[in-house]
């Protein structure tokens, strides 16, 4: 289940919006090709601004190519956010929790002892301590 809807039937406004970016991107990933002299890339940059001012222009023209970008970018995005959720869990959350039992830490107080688990307050003194409670 995914939390990310895809616009799988957008308007004219939403494709002119989508080939504008792809131009952007495209005359970025040309500058950046031009910069480092490769070839693919330039050859890469030329299509994709070829497509997004033919998508700008003519905004059905344009559907085949957003439909599979948004398709890629999911598949990407789902593939990503797992491997970083995974990361932090295994790498941060878990390490965590193997020291603390070594430590023998229970800030949770799960540990039964004898008697109540009832933990005892104290209560303030004075009655204006109410009205301020910060």
């Amino acid at each position: 289940m995914s939390l990310v809807k895809i616009d799988w039937h957008p308007d004219s406004k939403t494709l002119r919006r989508f080939g504008v970016r792809v131009v952007v991107f495209a005359f970025l990933l040309g500058a950046y090709s031009f910069w480092k002299g490769w070839n693919v890339l330039k050859i890469t940059a030329y299509l994709l601004a070829g497509a997004g001012a033919l998508t700008s222009a003519l905004p059905n023209m344009g559907k085949p190519l957003y439909k599979g970008w948004m398709g890629v970018a999911f598949v990407i995005a789902t593939v990503v956010s797992n491997a970083v959720i995974a990361l932090i869990f295994y790498g941060l959350i878990t390490p965590m929790a193997l020291v603390f039992k070594v430590l023998g830490r229970d800030c949770l107080r799960l540990k039964r002892g004898e008697g109540s688990h009832w933990v005892p307050v104290t209560m303030p003194a004075d009655a204006e301590r109410y009205e301020r409670t910060f």
